[in-house]
């Protein structure tokens, strides 16, 4: 969805380590997307040294209801340069928190 939305989107290896992941949205200032929740602890990956951290925890986690939640929240961010530094808590389709 991203993709065919026109976005630069590189996935992570199967069986990347948070660790690897993160060393590479850094080198390569990518958004990490992520369901994972350790990526919200600011002791193991503060938002600030990122280009954005974007946790998804919609309810029941189906394509549509993440593919409209990530649609929503590209369109009130407009610009990659929005989620420098911010953890964004993708919750529902149109719910969303930001640190």
């Amino acid at each position: 969805m991203l993709l065919a939305a026109g976005h630069d989107v590189k996935l992570a290896k199967k069986g990347s380590s948070d660790k690897e992941i993160a060393v590479i949205a850094k080198k390569e200032s990518r958004i990490i997307i992520t369901h994972d929740n350790d990526f919200a602890l600011p002791n193991l990956f503060a938002a600030n040294e990122y280009a954005g951290i974007v946790l998804i925890k919609v309810v029941p986690p189906t394509f549509e209801k993440i593919a409209a939640a990530l649609k929503n929240i590209f369109c009130q961010m407009k610009t990659a340069r929005s989620f420098k530094g911010k953890l964004i808590v993708l919750l529902d389709e149109k719910s969303f928190w930001i640190e």
